[in-house]
C-alpha cells in the first residue's frame, strides 16, 4: 500500500496531517453539536404541542367546551377533539381536520407525540402531533393537538449552512495557520540545510547554527558539528599523510632509476635487457604513484583555480607534443572555443583521453573541439573494440579495467579516467561515454566562457 502523501515535504505532511485530524474533530463536533441543538428545538417544540393539549384535556375534561375550540395567539394552532368512535366533535376555527382520525389515533397511546408529514395544515409542512386523553360525562374523548415545525426546520437549515459556509473557511484559516507555525519552526532544519549543502568537502572548517532553542533540532546541529569536527580533523591527517607520502615515495624512486641507469652503462650486454626492463617498469610504477597522489590531492584540496583557457589552442598544442604511436593515425580538428578551467588540469584531462584511446585503437584516433550551444565539447574517438554499454559507467571508477584492456596489458593502471572526471568536476565539466557506431567515444563538455 503506497504511504499516504508520499513524496510530500515534511512541512506539507504536518499541515495535511493536522489539517486533517482538525476537519475530523470539528466536524464531529459540529455533528454533535447541531443533534443536540436540533434535539432541544424539536423537545421544545413537542412540549409545547404536549402542554396545550393537556390544557385541552382538562378543559374537555369539565364539560365546559363548545364545539369551535377558540384559536390562542402564541399556542399551536391546530386542535381536535373526537369521541370513542374517532368522529371530530370539537375543532379550531381554521382546521376542518387534521387527517383521518383513525389514521393518527391507530397505535398512539395517550400522551405521545409524533413528527407527521402530508397533513391538511400548515400547508402541508411537517408538524408535531400530540394525543391525550379525557373523560367527561361517562365519555372518553381524545385530543389532538398540532404544532408547526417549519419554523424549527428553518433553524435546522441556517445552522447547516452557516456550517458549510463556516467549516471550509476555519479549515483554511488553521492550514494557512499551521503552515506559518511549521514554516517558522523548521526554519532553523533549513538553515542547517543550507549551510550544510555549502560546506564542500575539502573545506569543512564551517558549521551549522546551532538554533537557541534547547530542542531537537539544536541537538541536531549540536551532533552535526560534532561530526563535522571529526571529519575535519581526519581530512588534516589525511592531507598531512599524502604531503608525506608524496616525499617518501618520490624520494627512493628517482634514487633507484638513477642507479638502475648507473648499472646499465656499466653492464654487460647479458644484463643490459633485464635492465632496461626494469627501467619500464618503474616508469609505469612512476606513474601510478603520480595517478595515486594526484587523486588523493583532488580528494583533499579546494576546487581549481581557474583562468580562461583557449580549449582548442590547447589540445592542438598537447597534440603536436605527443609522440607519434606507431601504426596509428591522428585527425584533429578543433576550433577556438574559450572555457574557464585549470591549463595544466585540461592539459592532463586531454592526455589521459588520448592515452586511452590510442591504447585501444586499431589505425585511427579523432580527436573534436567544438561549440555546442552553451558548451565547449572535446570529442575523443578511437576505432578499437568500443565499450559495452553496462561498462561505460563503471570505466571511470578507480582501477577499472575492461577485459580486453586486462588480456593486452596495454599498461593502463585504471586510474587515468578516473581522474579525467575527477579534474572536469571541479572545473564544472562532465564527461561520458557516448554512443558510437564504431569503437569508444568519450565527450567532455565544459562551460563556455562568453566574452
Amino acid at each position: 500500500m503506497r504511504p499516504l502523501f508520499r513524496g510530500a515535504g515534511i512541512r506539507a505532511r504536518i499541515v495535511a496531517a493536522a489539517t486533517i485530524a482538525l476537519a475530523f474533530a470539528v466536524l464531529v463536533g459540529a455533528l454533535f453539536v447541531r443533534t443536540q441543538l436540533r434535539a432541544v428545538l424539536y423537545s421544545s417544540a413537542d412540549e409545547e404541542v404536549l402542554s396545550h393539549a393537556r390544557d385541552i384535556a382538562d378543559l374537555v375534561s369539565t364539560g365546559d367546551f363548545d364545539r369551535v375550540l377558540p384559536v390562542e395567539g402564541k399556542e399551536p394552532g391546530w386542535v381536535q377533539i373526537v369521541d370513542e368512535q374517532a368522529r371530530v366533535v370539537s375543532s379550531t376555527a381554521n382546521i376542518v381536520k387534521i387527517v383521518e382520525p383513525l389514521v393518527i389515533l391507530k397505535g398512539l397511546a395517550d400522551g405521545t407525540v409524533r413528527h407527521l408529514d402530508g397533513l391538511a395544515v400548515d400547508s402541508g409542512n411537517r408538524v408535531t402531533v400530540a394525543v391525550v386523553g379525557a373523560d367527561s360525562g361517562g365519555h372518553h374523548y381524545r385530543v389532538i393537538a398540532a404544532g408547526g415545525l417549519a419554523v424549527f426546520d428553518a433553524v435546522d437549515k441556517r445552522i447547516l449552512r452557516a456550517l458549510s459556509i463556516a467549516f471550509p473557511a476555519m479549515l483554511a484559516v488553521a492550514a494557512l495557520t499551521q503552515w506559518l507555525v511549521a514554516s517558522r519552526a523548521l526554519r532553523p532544519v533549513e538553515a542547517i540545510r543550507k549551510e550544510v549543502a555549502a560546506i564542500s568537502t575539502t573545506d569543512l572548517s564551517r558549521r551549522v547554527p546551532e538554533p537557541i532553542a534547547d530542542d531537537e533540532i539544536r541537538r541536531l546541529a549540536v551532533t552535526m558539528n560534532s561530526m563535522l569536527g571529526r571529519l575535519q580533523t581526519s581530512l588534516d591527517r589525511q592531507r598531512r599523510f599524502i604531503a608525506d607520502a608524496s616525499h617518501e615515495l618520490r624520494s627512493p624512486l628517482a634514487s633507484l632509476r638513477t642507479q638502475v641507469e648507473v648499472a646499465a652503462r656499466t653492464a654487460d650486454a647479458n644484463l643490459a635487457p633485464a635492465l632496461e626492463g626494469m627501467l619500464a617498469e618503474h616508469d609505469r610504477l612512476n606513474s601510478l604513484v603520480a595517478d595515486l597522489l594526484l587523486l588523493a590531492r583532488q580528494d583533499s584540496d579546494s576546487d581549481l583555480i581557474g583562468e580562461p583557457v583557449d580549449f582548442g589552442y590547447l589540445v592542438r598544442q598537447s597534440i603536436k607534443s605527443r609522440t607519434s604511436v606507431l601504426g596509428l593515425k591522428r585527425e584533429v580538428i578543433a576550433d577556438n572555443v574559450l572555457v574557464h578551467g585549470n591549463e595544466a588540469a585540461l592539459v592532463r584531462v586531454v592526455r589521459n583521453l588520448v592515452d586511452n584511446a590510442e591504447r585501444h585503437a586499431i589505425s585511427l584516433v579523432s580527436i573534436r573541439v567544438f561549440a555546442e550551444a552553451d558548451d565547449a565539447v572535446l570529442e575523443v574517438q578511437d576505432d578499437g573494440p568500443g565499450v559495452p554499454l553496462d561498462e561505460r559507467e563503471a570505466v571511470f571508477q578507480r582501477f577499472h579495467r575492461l577485459d580486453d584492456a586486462r588480456a593486452a596489458d596495454a599498461g593502463g593502471s585504471g586510474l587515468g579516467l578516473a581522474i579525467v572526471r575527477e579534474l572536469l568536476g571541479q572545473m564544472g565539466g562532465t564527461v561520458e561515454v557516448a554512443p558510437s557506431q564504431s569503437g569508444a567515444r568519450f565527450v567532455v563538455r565544459l562551460p563556455l566562457l562568453r566574452t
